[in-house]
């Protein structure tokens, strides 16, 4: 009888075991299903935000060179994409320029550099409070001030070509262009166009109206809203899968509907702001220079340019890429996002923060 009571004791202390050991066992496989990402989305969504805290925590002194190649390279892209397709019909050459400019992004991605138009999603990060709104956007800022300075250098290459003004006369006393004249009408259609209505007012030299500058305004915020989320998402899709083949096609499609849909771009479009003062100063001081365009420059269209075209994209851009995708990422994933930004900013890292960071080794990074 001792015994079988004995025998019953050791059967109930070995289930009570087992059992504690299966608890404890669901328990860990519960925790560290908590700490792994789950879905592409999740992989996508934690490791940008991780990413944009380190772009926006980084020393001022590497944003601005990284800036510099980030707005070289675009401006680069977008350069070459207009001289392949100048000799092209309106319609195929938006073809073959919305082919071409993904290069660009491409670049920086695999390559290196910064752009504001990515670097907006930090925003995030502030509202999240793993970095200080100041920090965040005085690393902004000088981005895209860097930006510019590479777009600069792009344009000092175009100018010395003399493909875009003719400085060297002929023997009838012509100036001369090295293609002709081809690209710099090229520049002059798409600098009109991008100022909508009030480019048509302008080209016709009729009479600015205060709705023209107006409309055209409001409508490059929504332009550049369009335009950085289809740019932004490319930063999202690097960080869902290690497979190079995958990303480089999805960032390449990404842009492609992004230019094909003649959004505004505040980086892309710095490269025309450059050419569109070169051509105006040098058409106005000299008319024998606009030999091959039929388009009037307005003494004034720079202003203009920069006051409906480039100020109106720079805030469509953060509110596309800073605020409405960024926003719509942090309400699906607000849990582990917020125990991210906790750790990135104790410095104390988790399983879970780990794990992004290696996924961040191994991923291309815009």
């Amino acid at each position: 009888s001792a015994c079988l009571v004995g025998s019953e004791m050791c059967i109930r202390d070995r289930n009570k075991t087992i059992t504690e050991l299966a608890n404890s066992d669901s328990n860990e496989k519960a925790k560290n299903s908590n700490s792994r990402l789950s879905s592409l989305s999740e992989k996508g969504a934690l490791g940008c935000f991780v990413s944009s805290h380190y772009k926006a925590t980084k020393k001022y002194k590497k944003t601005f060179i990284e800036g510099i190649l980030g707005g070289f390279f675009i401006s680069l892209a977008f350069v070459v994409a207009l001289i392949a397709s100048k000799p092209l019909d309106t319609s195929v050459r938006t073809v073959m320029v919305s082919a071409i400019f993904p290069l660009g992004i491409l670049l920086v991605t695999f390559i290196g550099g910064s752009l504001y138009t990515t670097n907006c999603i930090g925003f995030i990060n502030a509202y999240a409070k793993s970095v200080k709104y100041k920090q965040y956007f005085l690393n902004l800022t000088i981005c895209y001030l860097a930006n510019i300075v590479g777009s600069f250098l792009v344009f000092g290459i175009i100018i010395l070509t003399g493909i875009l003004v003719p400085y060297i006369k002929g023997a009838n006393g012509k100036y001369l262009y090295t293609d002709n004249g081809n690209f710099s009408e090229v520049i002059a259609n798409i600098s009109f166009t991008k100022l909508g209505a009030l480019g048509t007012l302008l080209d016709k030299s009729q009479t600015v109206t205060v709705s023209a500058i107006i409309g055209t305004f409001f409508s490059n915020i929504l332009s550049g809203i369009i335009c950085n989320i289809f740019v932004c998402v490319t930063l999202y899709i690097t960080f869902t899968t290690k497979n190079i083949a995958a990303i480089f096609f999805m960032i390449w499609l990404s842009i492609f509907a992004f230019v094909l849909s003649q959004t505004q771009h505040s980086v892309a479009n710095l490269i025309l702001i450059f050419c569109n003062i070169a051509q105006t100063i040098s058409f106005n001081l000299d008319s024998t220079m606009n030999s091959v365009t039929t388009h009037h420059f307005n003494t004034l269209m720079p202003v203009y340019f920069i006051g409906v075209n480039l100020i109106p994209s720079i805030i469509g851009n953060f509110l596309g890429g800073g605020i409405l995708i960024p926003g719509f990422v942090y309400i699906i994933n607000k849990e582990k996002i917020q125990k991210i930004s906790k750790d990135l900013a104790s410095g104390v890292y988790s399983e879970m923060v780990e794990d992004v960071k290696s996924k961040i080794k191994v991923s291309a990074s815009i």
